[in-house]
């Protein structure tokens, strides 16, 4: 099961990413098949994405933008290069990621959180919940991380260091 972003609230936010990547692939003259190669994904996939039959999901996307040598933010910025600036956020507008275990999820309480050092997030994690590879897309090494537990207790590691709140 793909990590699906409900980040992307309607199918033309969707369709922006989609035209972004094959624009970017373009630019940088590489195949589908190339890209597809590098991202570790197939051919149609790709095409898929391109053609606005696929979404992507977060793990894929930094899987893209790897391959194309990008940060992951590039996805989101608009036709100028820049980072979305609108810095209000109401509640109704939080956008909530779900893992792939459907026992944690992570609603953002900022946009263009790939842009951030610190990346604001309120995590709910049911009992067994883990994170895989794609947590790794939303802490990249580099940023900053603050956990604060509401209610029960959390394992996790920090630099290979084990830590129980």
């Amino acid at each position: 099961m793909f990590l699906k972003l409900n980040l992307f609230k309607n199918m033309r936010k969707i369709r922006i990413i989609q035209k972004k990547i094959r624009e970017l692939r373009k630019n940088k003259k590489m195949t589908i098949d190339q890209l597809a190669k590098r991202a570790g994904c197939t051919k149609s996939y790709i095409s898929q994405l391109e053609n606005g039959i696929n979404a992507p999901s977060v793990s894929m996307l930094g899987r893209l933008a790897e391959a194309l040598d990008i940060q992951v933010g590039d996805f989101f910025r608009n036709e100028n290069g820049e980072a979305q600036k609108n810095w209000k956020l109401c509640k109704t507008d939080r956008r909530t990621i779900n893992y792939p275990d459907e026992k944690v999820s992570s609603q953002l309480l900022t946009r263009a959180i790939f842009q951030k050092k610190m990346q604001p997030l309120i995590s709910i994690i049911e009992p067994g919940g883990t994170s895989d590879d794609s947590a790794k897309l939303l802490h990249p090494e580099g940023s900053e991380e603050f956990v604060l537990v509401l209610k029960g207790e959390i394992d996790f590691e920090i630099n290979l260091d084990h830590i129980t709140l």
